[in-house]
């Protein structure tokens, strides 16, 4: 495990000092955490400046592995959601540095069950633009891992349709794309070339089914160079329109087992590889 003093090294607030009684490791880092933003004045010009709040808060999220638990973390949240809605301006900066951190598709630090206890504590709170953040709540609780995953109809390039439902009984691993997505080609490509993954859908252990959501005709117009043991289909924007997947960025990986519920949500593909070689 890496020090707490190496993990907080990087340049931000001053940390507090911790009392000497607090021995282990998760009880300083708890300590760590509910005082992390003391220092912080959200009345000043820092709380409203990008680099700066994103550097603390960096510094803060690190500290999370090292917590004894959910009901520290929760009270640390809390503790500093309170603090940032001092006024309209810093709440805004505030909640935009947590979406960036915790829910944007290319951070290395994304983490939606942890930025959906954000958004309850920022409604809480009386967040400015609370209707988007009941929204957010709303769509990152859906296909939660666990749970069972929507159902949903699509046809492939033959014209045929097809139920997500019908493949119960094999994991699958649904790619919603953008035909005209260069990381969806990208990422594609790179599951193409995955020896395991091949290996796996070869020996029936694995379903790939590439899912545009969007309307069939400008689907129809660019066919995509996927392996012929994955199927290509469309839903005809039905997904986007009912709202049952939240599609912040292409492409997007759900990873199911074989009773259809949620292995893995939104993986970056490292982890999805890593995870389609333990099926």
């Amino acid at each position: 495990m890496v020090p707490l003093s190496v993990v907080l090294a990087a340049r931000g607030l001053e940390l507090p000092a911790v009392p000497s009684e607090l021995k282990t490791p998760a009880a300083r880092a708890d300590y760590v955490a509910l005082h992390f933003w003391d220092a912080m004045d959200f009345r000043s010009p820092q709380a409203t400046d990008a680099d700066s709040m994103a550097q603390n808060f960096a510094n803060f999220l690190s500290v999370f592995p090292v917590m004894s638990g959910d009901s520290a973390r929760a009270e640390a949240i809390d503790a500093v959601v309170a603090k940032a809605r001092a006024t309209d301006d810093a709440a805004y900066m505030f909640s935009q540095t947590v979406e960036n951190y915790l829910f944007a598709a290319t951070s290395p630090m994304r983490d939606e069950s942890l930025y959906t206890d954000f958004l309850r504590s920022m409604l809480a709170a009386s967040y400015p633009d609370s209707t988007r953040s009941a929204w957010m709540l709303e769509m990152t609780s859906k296909n939660l891992p666990g749970s069972k995953v929507v159902d949903f109809d699509f046809v492939d390039r033959s014209g045929a349709s097809h139920r997500l439902s019908e493949y119960a009984g094999t994991p699958v691993l649904l790619f919603f794309y953008d035909p005209e997505c260069e990381d969806c080609h990208k990422a594609a490509a790179e599951l193409a070339d995955d020896f395991i993954t091949r290996m796996r859908i070869e020996g029936g252990r694995l379903k790939v089914l590439a899912i545009n959501p969007a309307e069939a005709d400008t689907w129809r117009t660019i066919p995509q160079n996927f392996p012929e043991t994955w199927l290509d289909g469309c839903d005809n924007g039905m997904l986007d329109e009912s709202g049952a997947f939240l599609f912040s960025s292409f492409p997007t990986f759900y990873l199911l087992d074989d009773t259809g519920r949620v292995l893995l949500k939104e993986p970056q593909i490292a982890q999805l590889l890593r995870a389609i070689a333990k099926l």
